[in-house]
């Protein structure tokens, strides 16, 4: 008998991963993919074109996470669903970012296996909690309201959860969750006969208001555009979506590089344009992991220092460097 499978996913990128995990894991299988919507619409976009790439999905649903209704009484609003997908023989449920209606949904339908995987930094996120052994406490306000409300939003199952990452966390001691490593093996698959280019694809991250202000940005990106002048190589940034792109034209003008927009994640783009990165660089994305696993691309990393980011964001740098010193990347100091 086929198993069923839930992918919950909420951004382009855990979509990615999920198109990696159902074809590397479930090819057979009767897989449902849900989209958590909450009104991005670039967001969604981007979510859609990756779709339209592999359409081999038994059921795509769409749960719009909007409105106030929608976000304080999910548990009534998605039961339809709950009760459909408790009558099905549900053997694994995927998902990234695992708070509020994930989070019920997790908990409310009867399944074997729960696996978290990547969403960005934000894995480095819950490796810390695993690591720390930490339990998610809420104030009691918040517990009335999700017993009145019927909401089950408990993380309590990410220790038994497995992990599906392309980050090594061999270094956590006390982390006892089962490990599978995405090597990306079947996007990797796919990008045969690509054309090779020379000049350097940077890699933007949300950093402005993120940890940095404007003045030590505008620094350290002139810093690596003056790095590869000295090699002869042309520098084509390519945004976060997040990113203020008016601000970053005027940039490019001034510092002389190419801003390169992409219509979606960085690592389906490549494919679709048909684009063999020979180099990517970055501050602080890790998108260049996947894009050395899947490209095979050198990266290099231009790390900052830390008395120039704000020190609430020290801890989540630091981890997000030692990730990149563990790879053996190229590194390059800022001062």
């Amino acid at each position: 008998m086929k198993m069923y499978n839930l992918f919950l996913v909420q951004t382009p990128f855990q979509l990615f991963n999920a198109i990696e995990a159902k074809n590397r894991f479930h090819k057979n299988e009767k897989n449902i993919l849900i989209i958590i919507h909450k009104g991005n619409e670039k967001n969604l976009n981007q979510i859609n074109t990756i779709i339209d790439y592999d359409k081999d999905w038994m059921e795509i649903i769409q749960i719009d996470f909007i409105t106030t209704f929608q976000r304080l009484l999910y548990p009534f609003y998605i039961k339809t669903f709950i009760d459909k997908w408790n009558q099905l023989d549900v053997n694994t449920i995927y998902v990234a970012l695992y708070r509020n209606i994930a989070a019920h949904i997790v908990n409310s339908v009867k399944h074997t296996t729960t696996i978290i995987y990547d969403d960005g930094n934000t894995m480095f996120k819950t490796i810390k909690f695993l690591n720390e052994k930490k339990k998610k406490s809420f104030s009691a306000l918040r517990g009335l309201k999700d017993r009145i409300l019927l909401r089950n939003t408990k993380i309590d199952f990410l220790y038994d959860s497995t992990l599906f990452t392309l980050f090594d966390i061999t270094s956590f001691q006390n982390i006892e969750n089962s490990v599978i490593k995405n090597d990306f093996s079947y996007f990797k698959s796919k990008i045969k006969n690509l054309r090779k280019e020379k000049n350097i694809f940077f890699i933007g991250s949300k950093m402005i208001h993120n940890g940095l202000k404007k003045k030590t940005f505008e620094k350290v990106l002139k810093t690596v555009i003056e790095f590869y002048a000295k090699l002869n190589k042309e520098v084509y940034y390519v945004p976060h979506r997040y990113e203020d792109l008016s601000y970053l034209e005027k940039l490019a003008k001034e510092f002389n590089f190419i801003l390169m927009p992409f219509s979606s994640i960085i690592e389906f783009e490549f494919i679709m344009k048909g684009i063999d990165p020979s180099e990517v660089a970055t501050f602080r994305s890790t998108a260049v992991d996947t894009l050395n696993i899947i490209y095979d691309a050198d990266v290099r990393i231009f790390k900052m220092n830390l008395e120039s980011i704000d020190k609430k964001k020290w801890d989540e740098f630091n981890l997000v460097y030692q990730n990149f010193e563990n790879k053996n990347y190229k590194i390059e100091s800022i001062k």
